[in-house]
């Protein structure tokens, strides 16, 4: 993961996600290997092969995922 439109370096993320028909509903948690805070704003999400691309915001301290043209809780 990575902070999206920025030079930062990817980190390595613990993350438990819901999914509904293959789409992320909502996420259980999501955190830092390092267990450094994760601060609001909109990351890039990699896989382990490098294959897919996601795109996360983190508004208020909770995560939310584009699906179906609203944002998940």
């Amino acid at each position: 993961m990575r902070e999206r439109g920025s030079n930062s370096d990817w980190f390595w993320v613990d993350y438990l996600v819901y999914y509904d028909r293959s789409h992320i509903r909502a996420f259980g948690y999501v955190r830092r290997d390092d267990a450094k805070d994760i601060e609001d704003g909109v990351y890039q999400v990699l896989d382990d092969l490098g294959e897919r691309r996601w795109g996360w915001t983190k508004r208020e301290g909770e995560w939310q995922v584009k699906w179906r043209k609203r944002w998940s809780r």
